[in-house]
């Protein structure tokens, strides 16, 4: 099932439109040296290029994590004849959920699928934070670079944000409970 773009109209930006498919996934993410976890989740969404998925661990957007999946073989950009595709994949965009309503699922992470193997920093430090490059890999997937000390002091030196916050007026009801719990 494809998506159109944020306000319904048309069709999106994306060279490849998502297909909702929840496929198995497990993710290792290494936060340091000595530091990893694993978790078993299920993709919301799916391209070639990269994927939509649930955690119940925090993460944070520029981690990479390894992704293994049994990708149907016309979305692979490698392993064709692999019964599981291993992909690293960048963590781009993360929406905070409610655990309660969301079977436990803490952040929807967007990832970006940057290939077969890590950045030799990652082998040296699995902290280093990534950021997409200019250059596209020559199978289509994403190219990373390190996060530049220039890239986040750009943000920091803002709002801390990547991206830009925009006034949207909402309409909001505030009630004030009286000491004995009834509305005032």
């Amino acid at each position: 099932m494809a998506k159109g773009n944020e306000k319904g109209e048309g069709k999106s930006r994306r060279q490849r439109e998502r297909f909702a498919l929840a496929l198995p996934v497990r993710v290792l993410c290494r936060e340091s040296l000595d530091h990893e976890w694993i978790e078993m989740s299920r993709l919301v969404d799916v391209t070639p290029f990269g994927a939509r998925l649930r955690l119940k661990r925090p993460t944070e957007t520029g981690r990479l994590l390894l992704l293994t999946l049994p990708m149907p073989r016309p979305l692979r950009c490698f392993d064709h004849v692999e019964d599981q595709y291993r992909v690293w994949a960048l963590v781009r965009n993360l929406r905070f959920l409610d655990p309660a309503s969301e079977k436990g699922a803490l952040v929807e992470i967007g990832v970006a699928f940057v290939g077969k193997r890590p950045p030799r920093s990652f082998d040296v430090d699995p902290s280093q934070r990534y950021e997409i490059a200019r250059s596209p890999t020559e199978v289509g997937l994403w190219s990373v670079q390190e996060q530049s000390a220039n890239s986040i002091a750009e943000v920091s030196e803002t709002d801390r944000r990547k991206e830009s916050r925009h006034n949207i007026p909402v309409e909001v009801l505030i009630e004030v409970f009286s000491k004995d719990g009834r509305f005032s």
